[in-house]
C-alpha cells in the first residue's frame, strides 16, 4: 500500500536537465514518492515554514539523510520554544553514527564490533576505522558506554555556523558538478 504524505521537500541538488544526474543517490527515490503528495522545492520552501504552520503540528516528519544508505530520522513537532538568535537542539540521545559506514546495518555491526569481548580480525578493523579513519572518527570509539554519549553542548556551539560550513559544501558540490558536466561535454563533443 502506497504512504500519502502531507508534503514532500524536494532538493534539486546540482540537477543538469541533459543527463538526468542530480548529485544526490536516487536509488531509494522510489518508496518516497506518491502521486497525490504535494512536492516543494527546498530552495522555495524553508523549514520555518513547516515548523510554523498547525497543520503540521504532531505529525510524523521523515528526514532522509544519505540517500546511499538511506538514513531516515523521525520526527513531530509538538510546539515551540522560546525564540532564540539561531537555531538550538533542546534534546537527543545516542552517539552519533558512523559517516558512510552502511546504513542501519553497518552502525549496527559497527556497535557490535565494540561489545565483543572477543573481537575478530574485521571486529578490531572496524573499531580502528571509526576511531582514525572515519570521517566523523571518534578515538574514544564506542566501548565503555561511549555509545550513549551525545554532547548537547557541543553541538548547539557548532550550529551558528552550520548554516554557513552547508553553504560551502554545496558551492564546492556545484563547482564539482560543473566540472564534471564539462567533462561529459567534452567526451561527447570528441566523439
Amino acid at each position: 500500500m502506497s504512504r500519502e504524505f502531507l508534503l514532500r521537500v524536494v532538493d534539486p541538488v546540482g540537477f543538469d536537465q541533459s543527463n538526468g544526474f542530480s548529485g544526490v543517490d536516487r536509488v531509494h527515490e522510489g518508496r518516497r514518492r506518491h502521486p497525490r503528495t504535494i512536492e516543494k522545492p527546498s530552495e522555495d520552501f524553508k523549514l520555518w515554514q513547516l515548523f510554523d504552520d498547525p497543520k503540521y503540528q504532531n505529525h510524523e516528519i521523515v528526514y532522509t539523510y544519505d540517500f546511499s544508505d538511506n538514513w531516515e530520522h523521525r520526527l513531530t513537532i509538538t510546539g515551540r520554544a522560546d525564540a532564540t538568535e539561531h537555531f538550538a537542539v533542546l534534546s537527543g540521545t545516542g552517539h552519533p553514527v558512523a559517516e558512510d559506514f552502511g546504513g542501519v546495518r553497518g552502525w549496527q555491526d559497527l556497535k557490535a564490533a565494540y561489545l565483543a569481548k572477543e573481537p575478530t580480525p574485521e571486529q578490531r578493523g572496524r573499531r580502528e576505522w571509526f576511531e582514525t579513519r572515519a570521517s566523523n572518527a571518534d578515538s574514544r570509539g564506542l566501548g565503555a558506554g561511549n555509545v550513549d554519549v551525545w554532547d548537547m553542548e557541543a553541538i548547539n556551539a557548532e550550529l551558528p555556523d552550520m548554516f554557513d560550513r552547508f553553504e560551502r559544501m554545496g558551492q564546492e558540490n556545484e563547482a564539482q558538478m560543473q566540472n564534471w558536466n564539462e567533462g561529459l561535454r567534452t567526451k561527447t563533443t570528441k566523439k
